[in-house]
């Protein structure tokens, strides 16, 4: 399954984290750079593993499997806002 944003989200990084709005339902969710990366990646041609595969290629000291259930647990987060859907 891969991952396509919702166009009626807005997101705004920061110095030090990134903010993701959807006015249409007014929902509001504050990430670190990871999820910045993890959004970016929600493109139509990213699964679950290849995002998890990106992100310990930009983090190689990570544990791989607390990335894995990261991963995993961010793009739940995002579905259920429904700032992501599946493609």
């Amino acid at each position: 399954m891969k991952y396509l944003k919702n166009p009626a989200v807005i997101v705004e990084p920061q110095t030090d984290f990134v903010v993701f709005f959807d006015a249409e339902q007014g929902l509001l969710k504050k990430s670190n750079e990871v999820g910045l990366l993890l959004w970016r990646l929600c493109d139509g041609e990213h699964d679950e593993e290849s995002m998890a595969e990106a992100v310990l290629a930009a983090y190689p000291d990570a544990n791989s499997d607390m990335v894995h259930r990261d991963v995993r647990a961010f793009l739940q987060e995002l579905q259920q806002c429904n700032f992501i859907c599946l493609d």
